[in-house]
């Protein structure tokens, strides 16, 4: 059974140097039922964290802050256009000497255009906690310059300590 879908040709023109033939935009359903396995570029190495990624990689890093501190933001890694599945991970441990209300700590990923899409949050809101989550993420991203970020927040007190760790597995489907 073939049927019409303009989001092929959409995905192909993800790849660069990808040429768009007649024909390509129909899908082609088989009548046997088939297992689905995802095949992702292989991890050759840990990126340089200032190269824009263009095929898989593993990073991640770790920030300490005591007393008085601005919060730290460090950029994971930039993202080429593609199909991602991202694995990320995020660790942290915190004690404040009084509470500060919501204090806003994570993963967080940037558009081109600067606008914050927050992936993965933590909140404080209570004097001491800790905290580990994880989530996976299916993207299909159709430009380039996509920033993941590392986000420590400020402290306000002498007392007050952070300890948060961000990892990421990201495999490049396409």
């Amino acid at each position: 059974m073939r049927l019409p879908n303009p989001r092929l040709v959409r995905l192909a023109g993800m790849q660069k140097g990808a040429i768009v033939e007649k024909g390509d935009a129909e899908l082609v359903l088989s009548p046997l039922v088939q297992p689905i396995i995802e095949l992702a570029a292989p991890v050759a190495a840990f990126p340089a964290l200032a190269v824009t990624q263009e095929d898989s990689f593993i990073t991640g890093t770790g920030s300490n802050i005591t007393g008085i501190q601005a919060g730290v933001t460090t950029v994971l890694a930039t993202l080429n256009r593609g199909v991602w599945i991202l694995e990320l991970y995020l660790a942290a441990s915190i004690v404040m000497v009084t509470n500060q209300g919501i204090l806003s700590y994570g993963i967080r990923l940037l558009d081109p255009a600067g606008a914050a899409s927050v992936i993965l949050l933590g909140h404080n809101m209570a004097v001491t906690h800790t905290l580990a989550q994880q989530r996976r993420l299916q993207l299909a991203i159709q430009t380039d310059l996509w920033v993941l970020q590392h986000v420590l927040p400020a402290t306000a007190n002498a007392g007050d300590a952070v300890s948060l760790s961000s990892q990421v597995n990201a495999r490049r489907l396409m």
